[in-house]
This record gives C-alpha cells, structure tokens and sequence, in this order.
C-alpha cells in the first residue's frame, strides 16, 4: 500500500486513495465507513489547497450524510457550490443545488434508538480516522480540527505550538482571523507565563487542552466556547486526543527514524570499524578511520597518500560506499598504466581514429564517472601539460 510505504507520499495520490475507497463502499452500501473516508479525504485535499477535489469532496459528503445530519449536509453542499460557482463547473454546480433542494424537501426521521447505535459507530471511526491521519503532523492537526468542526459545537479553534525561537504561535485556526489567533495565543504564553491559565480561560471562553506526547514537540488545543470542547452526544474529548497524541509521536519517530543514518551491516570477520572492509587495530589508522568517515557524506577532492601497497584504493572504494555516492559507479585509474602521450585522450575522452587503436568513441574515465567517484592511482605520475585540465 501506498500509505504504508511511505505516508508523505503527495496529497493529491492520498486524498484520491480515501476519495475512491468511499465511492467502493457506497457501492457495498456501507455509507457510515464511506462518510469516514470521504472526510479523511477532505482534510488531505484543504491542506493541499487543491480546490476542485475538494469541492467534489464536499459534494459527496453532503449528498450521502443521512438525514440526520441534514445540517452538516447543507453545510457541504453550500461549500459545494460556492467553490464549483468559483471554478465556473456547471455540471457539478447543478448537482450540489439538486442534492439542496433534496435534503430541503425531506424532514429528517428521529430513532432514538438508532441514533444510539450511530453515535458509537461515529465514535468508533473518528477514533480510526484520527489513527489514519499520521502522515504528517500538519495532516493529524488539520483532521482533529475538521473532526471538532463537524463532531462538536465548538465554533472557533486554534492549535498552537513552540517555533524555534520557542514561542508559541497558531499553528492551524478556524474561525479566527489571523490577527485574532495571533493575539489570543500570546494572551495564552502570557497567562501561561504568570500561571493563570484559569483567568484566561474564563476571560476568553476558551477551554485548553494540552497535546503531549513522549517523543513529539507539545501543543495546545484551543476551543472557544468553553461548552462546545464536548462531542455532539455530549462524550469527552478527551480519548479522541489521546489517539492524536499517540500519533505525534508516531509523526515524530518517523522523523526522527528518516533522519538518522542507516548503520552499514558489519561482518563478522571484520573489526568493529566505521569502515566496511577495513581491518585496524592501531590507534594511528583508528584515526584514519574516523578522519575518511567524517567526509564521507562531502562532495570536495580528496587526497589519499601512502606507500605502494598501504590500501590506498581501499581507503578511496570506503569512502565511496559509504558516501551519498554509494549507488553509483566507481572507477578505478591507473596513470602509470596508459602510455603518456595518451593520458589525456583516456581521461578526458576521444573520438574514433584519433590515434592508432582508437576503434571507436571513448567518453573518457572522467566523464564514465560522472555521479560517482573517480580514483586516480598515482596521480602524480601524470604528464605535465595534462594535470593543469583538471
């Protein structure tokens, strides 16, 4: 799977992903899964800024919410037809107002018993879709605003956390301007500051939530107003944040894990060395060692001097293997080996006839090791008038 690969993969793939896996459940008649995945969807198409499918999204989500979420229904298909008016998508506009005038025209029907049921489905994927939304954390934080937005009475949302210069700021809004998230989350580092975070809270209406995980940067959830940091059947918040919790950290290892060299395998016929293949045991070529392994990821010449015999190949085939390079080809050149007066024509290259033996087109070991490395053995043997061309 695509996600499972690799979870940054483009927004455009993943938004598409949960669109068409929604469209495969309508088809099996499982409109509550297919809901979940359509407004997974959504979130991946608004932080893409991708405007069409997220019209088409919001299509989907207002005509296939039951009726009783005509609410949220009507809220989707006026954003609908807004962004299709605003794209000038005449089909899709006249499908949006259709699916309007239809939920208008039917009175939403009351099971009490139903809606018991419903709810703990609803609770059940929120929980799923909230799990889902690791592959970033810009994702996770855009989801639980849009699971707040369309699960609670909360009308205005703010998630804040530390920059570098380790003050906080508005990470992701809803419902406030710039200016106002901006003020209302310094008021909040300030109460923080002075410790008087009830004041504050009581001041604003807002209802503060903390975001901590074990291995991820924290955050704070703000809800304005105080009343509406419930769901919509009045359960807590607090095991949906859990689970948001959990995933920074998962956002935050994974991070960490793509961040962090991947260790070369050691045989164990070899020492315990940096180098692979490198058999040492003296303090002098530990030194060596350490000395090849801190350039190794440096795209600059490096010169390997030695006594004939000494493994100054060796030393040159390690830094290759173990630089960025390790991929690509590496050529080794002996300059004692090719006759001085054609120095210059196997380096640099030579076309077909251009001395005797010359049977065809030669790039030249320079140009073979483009992308790569090029060792060259006994550079100094190399003629005079050549060595200026490097």
């Amino acid at each position: 799977m695509i996600e499972a690969d690799d979870p940054s993969t483009d927004f455009f793939v993943l938004g598409n992903i949960q669109r068409i896996r929604g469209l495969a459940l309508l088809e099996q008649d499982d409109r509550e899964l297919a809901i979940h995945h359509f407004s997974r969807s959504l979130t991946i198409f608004e932080a893409a800024e991708d405007l069409y499918h997220t019209g088409l999204v919001h299509l989907l989500l207002g005509a296939n919410l039951d009726a009783r979420n005509a609410t949220r229904a009507k809220r989707h298909l006026t954003t609908a037809l807004e962004i299709f008016r605003k794209l000038g998508d005449g089909p899709h506009t006249a499908a949006a107002a259709k699916e309007t005038e239809r939920i208008e025209h039917n009175a939403p029907v009351e099971s009490p018993g139903a809606e018991k049921r419903a709810n703990s489905v609803v609770s059940q994927l929120l929980m799923v879709r909230l799990a889902e939304a690791t592959a970033t954390r810009e994702l996770l934080f855009r989801e639980l605003v849009a699971v707040l937005q369309q699960e609670s009475n909360a009308k205005r949302l703010v998630i804040a956390q530390i920059n570098d210069q380790k003050q906080l700021y508005p990470f992701i809004t809803h419902g406030y301007s710039p200016q106002e998230s901006n003020e209302l989350v310094k008021k909040f580092g300030d109460a923080q500051k002075a410790q008087d975070e009830k004041t504050f809270c009581r001041v604003k209406n807002i209802a503060v939530f903390p975001l901590r995980g074990t291995a991820a940067q924290p955050a704070f959830l703000l809800i304005n107003p105080q009343s509406g940091a419930v769901l919509n059947d009045d359960s807590s918040l607090q095991p949906l944040l859990r689970v948001v919790e959990l995933g920074m950290d998962v956002v935050a290892l994974r991070e960490k894990d793509r961040s962090t060299p991947t260790e070369q395998e050691v045989s164990p016929y070899t020492s315990n060395s940096l180098m692979p293949g490198f058999i040492h045991s003296s303090p002098a070529m530990t030194a060596l060692v350490e000395d090849v392994y801190k350039i190794r990821s440096s795209d600059v010449t490096v010169l390997v001097t030695g006594e004939s015999g000494t493994g100054k190949e060796l030393v040159s085939r390690a830094i290759h293997t173990l630089s960025n390079r390790k991929d690509k080809i590496f050529v080794p050149f002996n300059c004692t080996a090719v006759p001085k007066e054609l120095a210059e024509g196997h380096l640099f290259g030579y076309k077909k006839g251009a001395f005797t033996g010359a049977v065809q087109d030669s790039p030249g070991v320079i140009r073979t090791a483009d992308g790569g490395t090029l060792f060259l053995d006994e550079v100094g043997d190399l003629p005079i008038d050549v060595q200026p061309s490097f």
